[in-house]
This record gives C-alpha cells, structure tokens and sequence, in this order.
C-alpha cells in the first residue's frame, strides 16, 4: 500500500521540521489531498495513526486531511469554475481547453508545532 510509505514520508518530514524549529512535538500536520492525488485519504489516515509512535516527536500529531476539489480555469475565455464528475468542459464557453489548478497532487499545506517561548509552551504553524 504506498499510503504507508507516504504516511512515513510525511511524519519523517514533520519531524525534521520539529527538530529544524527546535519544537517539543509535532501538533497537526495539515495535507491537500486532491481527488486525482492518488491517494486513498481514509487508508493515509490509518497508516499515519498507526505508524506515528515510531517517531517520539510525532506520537501524538494529529493529521488533517483537506479536499481541494478539482478548480479549473477554461483557457479560452478564462471563467474559473469547479470540475464537477470528471467533466473537463467549461460551462461558460464549453470549451475543452481547461486547465486543472488543484486537486491532482499530495502536499503539506501547514505543520503545527508545540515550541517553548521564554519557557512557556507557544503552538507555531510552519508553512512546509
């Protein structure tokens, strides 16, 4: 199942962030998981609960899973609208010169991280 090996990309990253930023722990990690991304988003869910504890700063990171949809711009007269059940047809224009924005990839948007401020524990958002 290659969600496992990407479960495993993302908490070896996160942790690299956390020890990158100085942090205690990892608190969420925010991914954009496009419907053409490949992705299975409930199976990288379970791969990330299960293998997370492998990583100490990572034990108790939640992940948050966001579905961009598919938003298209048409090529031709520009109208940016969604794509709606794989139809790649412009419904201003009907156009089939439409290019994808989002939607067909896997990315970190934002990683959470518990970081001590002047000791005190402070949560940063890091843009990954």
């Amino acid at each position: 199942m290659h969600e496992e090996s990407l479960a495993r990309s993302l908490l070896q990253r996160t942790a690299e962030l956390c020890q990158l930023h100085k942090a205690r722990s990892v608190v969420s990690v925010r991914v954009s998981c496009g419907p053409l991304s490949g992705v299975e988003p409930m199976q990288l869910q379970d791969a990330f609960e299960r293998l997370r504890s492998a990583w100490p700063a990572c034990r108790f990171a939640a992940l948050i899973l966001e579905d961009p949809g598919m938003p298209a711009q048409c090529e031709a007269c520009g109208h940016r609208f969604p794509i709606i059940r794989f139809r790649f047809v412009c419904p201003a224009c009907a156009s089939g010169r439409v290019q994808l924005l989002d939607g067909d990839c896997l990315r970190i948007l934002d990683v959470e991280l518990d970081v001590e401020e002047s000791g005190e524990a402070a949560a940063d958002a890091v843009q990954a």
